[in-house]
């Protein structure tokens, strides 16, 4: 870039999304009947600010695909990378973020790409953009490509974020991501006779790629970072009692399918309980969180 000063705004500086968007988010924590509704409308309809945001995220995005300057196209992925991670601008304009994300998906060599991301320490854009983006289907199929040795390269903190993704995606999606093979044998008579599909691709693309991210992490790490989570979250403390503590690392870590198919098991386990079992491991994390602290 010719001029210093629009560098520094489009490389450095997070986009203003305006006095409005700022205060309605401060009231995003709140139950939906104690919020501002004419405050979070009258944010949507503050233009300005999403507009600027659409020509600083397209300049960045066209910067990462086509800039013949490695270090400038480094530069604006580590700022994409840097304004997803900023809580109040992804909530507030996170659609014209996603956009510029998919640009770069849809122009971009994939291995190519992966393998920047993953030099770059930026692979949380990838996770940003499939748990929370509306339109998910490129992330999904990025990470699906990430492979054990690039997983390896990952820190310990970003290997938390990702389970901690996974768990959200989980709780969100629930039992919808349960398989076919699971459903009462007389709905899935019926869904053929109507020659509908007995599930949507897109709840078996879900439910895949959480078996494939959890089983990849497992043999980068074995059960170090399964472990570490489970004192946070009852998901992983069910998958780690339940599971992980029963065989040896060592000896099957390299048996992808008993990995695979052993996690497939247990997550469908967990999607099965009712709300009181789930509340059981939520408890204990409870119980462990309050005996550190006395």
């Amino acid at each position: 870039m010719s001029d210093p000063l629009l560098e520094d705004l489009i490389l450095n500086e997070m986009p203003d999304v305006g006095l409005l968007r700022i205060k309605a988010n401060e009231q995003y924590h709140l139950e939906n009947d104690k919020r501002d509704k004419d405050l979070e409308e009258k944010a949507e309809n503050d233009l300005a600010a999403y507009e600027f945001s659409f020509f600083v995220n397209n300049i960045l995005s066209s910067l990462v695909v086509n800039c013949s300057d490695e270090k400038l196209a480094i530069r604006a992925l580590k700022q994409i990378h840097r304004l997803a991670t900023i809580d109040l601008y992804r909530k507030s304009l996170g659609d014209t973020l996603s956009n510029a994300i998919n640009y770069i998906y849809s122009y971009s060599n994939n291995s190519f790409l992966i393998e920047k991301l993953i030099l770059n320490n930026v692979i949380e854009i990838l996770f940003y953009d499939y748990i929370e983006s509306s339109c998910h289907t490129s992330a999904l199929h990025m990470i699906k490509n990430i492979t054990v040795d690039q997983w390896r390269k990952q820190s310990f903190k970003t290997i938390q974020f990702v389970l901690k993704k996974i768990s959200l995606k989980i709780q969100r999606e629930d039992d919808d991501l349960l398989e076919d093979e699971y459903l009462l044998n007389f709905e899935l008579k019926l869904r053929q006779t109507l020659h509908v599909d007995s599930i949507d691709e897109n709840i078996k693309e879900n439910f895949n790629i959480i078996i494939n991210v959890l089983t990849k992490i497992y043999m980068a790490f074995g059960n170090k970072q399964f472990i570490e989570r489970s004192l946070h979250d009852p998901l992983y403390l069910f998958i780690n009692e339940m599971w992980l503590k029963t065989f040896n690392y060592e000896q099957y870590r390299y048996n992808i399918s008993y990995l695979l198919s052993g996690f497939k098991s247990i997550i469908t386990t967990w999607l099965k309980f009712d709300y009181s079992t789930r509340q059981l491991f939520v408890k204990k994390i409870n119980h462990h969180i309050s005996n550190n602290h006395q």
